[in-house]
């Protein structure tokens, strides 16, 4: 499902440069880099309770068009920024990160910012994107880097009813601060 391997930290790890800009490769996988895009679950009282372990009361994964990010193996990447509320905690949680091409057609694999984890994209028949967390994301509250420069950090565990999140197009909610002009 998700190939957790050396790539990503090759990626990651060797020397990059900017591409001229999105529209100069339109996609990268099945994921249009030309558009603004934010899928987005909430999720409501009645399912917390039914999940207790379950810190995430909402999630988003946008990305706005601009320059992308491309290796010196020639791998082109993406920005991302993903966002979460967790239960229990005021402000909007955050972790930008790259993703690139996934091991199938409908694949992206992404990678948080510094320690914040690996997950997987895959395009669904409906529109949605599931979101498979194998491990744990990192996502940080800038604001709180005002008082602690290591800023308030929350993982996002699998272990804790976390591994799966289906996302869906969106434009409101969690994808306000994301998107130029949300509708």
């Amino acid at each position: 499902m998700f190939r957790v391997s050396l790539s990503a930290a090759v990626i990651l790890s060797t020397p990059v440069a900017l591409v001229a800009d999105a529209a100069q490769h339109g996609k990268i996988g099945f994921y249009d880099v030309t558009l603004a895009q934010c899928f987005v679950r909430d999720y409501d009282a009645a399912h917390m309770t039914a999940h207790p372990k379950q810190k995430v009361s909402g999630i988003a994964f946008a990305t706005v068009p601009g320059e992308l990010i491309t290796t010196a193996a020639g791998e082109v990447m993406f920005a991302y920024t993903l966002s979460a509320t967790m239960a229990g905690i005021d402000p909007v949680m955050a972790n930008p990160g790259v993703c690139y091409p996934g091991m199938t057609a409908d694949q992206l694999e992404c990678a948080g910012e510094g320690d914040g984890g690996l997950f997987t994209l895959t395009r669904q028949a409906d529109g949605t994107l599931r979101l498979d967390n194998p491990d744990a994301i990192t996502v940080i509250n800038d604001s709180a880097a005002d008082i602690d420069p290591e800023g308030e950090y929350v993982h996002i565990a699998a272990v804790d009813d976390q591994a799966v999140f289906r996302l869906s197009p969106a434009t409101t909610g969690l994808c306000v601060p994301q998107l130029p002009n949300p509708g």
